[in-house]
């Protein structure tokens, strides 16, 4: 004998949500006008116009002349204020090459003079003594003339290889200041060249704004229909959300055992409510944003008739 299946009572419970029907017409219309939309290619293109602004002038005029600068040293009128020798040095080269070291004629001719004094003292000295022409007298001399003659040689000397050492310094310094000249005048350029960039960025800033601008309001017009029914549908879904209808149907019924296949009742009800919502999250853009907002029964009808047609 075979065990009898228990009986058990299943419970289905079926609810729908619908717009008010003075809102219908709304959701109709949401539907026919994106369909529309779709097909004729509106919204969602791509932008064909500039996305960077171009380099202004001023910025490459200042560019330009940045990589021209390395070209000035090519310039032989510039390299000649370096090498040409400066005035410094052609008017003291003499002088600080030693030439005239001990080769003073006002020096020579005043230390001449200067020992002929010495000289004449000595001798009327010796000679008023009646000792002229002796060995004393010849010593004296000696001495007196070799002491004069050599501290002053010695300390012209000093003064000579001095003024060589300054006139030296002199024609140093002066190739130095042409050197940095030169440079200045490089660095200049450059400064000037820079300050036009600087200033050109201003201008290449101002112009990219006006590029994005206008890709804004490409952007704008190309998505303007979406837009306009993303305002209808969230105006609908708005007004209709406090006035929609709602219909329960309980039914009970006597099902012998387990029987999994009476469940797929129940599963396709439930995914009849969640499509209208997920088919306007999966669509995307305005397009989805509108029918995520405000879809209905109403909508999904119309669309089911569009897909007949």
């Amino acid at each position: 004998m075979g065990s009898k299946t228990p009986a058990t009572t299943e419970q289905k419970q079926v609810q729908t949500s619908a717009p008010p029907a003075w809102m219908e017409n709304v959701f109709k219309r949401g539907g026919r006008d994106a369909y529309q939309m779709y097909d004729t290619g509106i919204g969602g293109n791509v932008y064909g116009g500039l996305r960077i602004a171009p380099l202004s002038d001023q910025t490459r005029y200042g560019i330009s002349g940045l990589g021209s600068i390395p070209h000035h040293y090519q310039n032989r009128s510039l390299m000649n204020t370096i090498y040409n020798p400066t005035s410094a040095a052609m008017n003291l080269r003499h002088m600080a090459s030693g030439g005239m070291v001990g080769q003073n004629p006002s020096f020579n001719a005043a230390l001449q003079n200067s020992l002929d004094r010495v000289r004449d003292t000595i001798n009327s000295s010796f000679a008023g003594a009646g000792r002229y022409g002796s060995g004393a007298h010849a010593g004296v001399l000696a001495n007196e003339l070799g002491a004069l003659s050599t501290s002053a040689m010695a300390d012209q000397y000093n003064r000579d290889a001095d003024r060589m050492m300054q006139a030296n310094s002199l024609i140093d310094q002066a190739n130095q200041n042409q050197l940095g000249a030169s440079n200045n005048f490089l660095q200049g350029y450059g400064n000037a060249y820079s300050n036009a960039i600087q200033g050109g960025g201003v201008l290449d800033a101002h112009n990219q704004r006006v590029v994005d601008a206008n890709r804004e309001r490409w952007l704008e017009q190309d998505n303007s229909g979406w837009n306009r029914l993303n305002m209808l549908m969230n105006a609908g879904h708005g007004f209709a959300r406090n006035y929609g209808t709602t219909t329960n149907n309980n039914t009970a019924s006597m099902v012998q055992g387990n029987n999994p296949w009476k469940n797929v009742g129940a599963i396709g009800s439930l995914a009849l409510q969640a499509a209208p919502m997920a088919f306007g999250y999966m669509a995307g853009g305005p397009m989805g944003a509108a029918l995520a907002g405000g879809v209905s029964n109403a909508f999904l009808d119309y669309m089911n008739q569009k897909k007949a047609l």
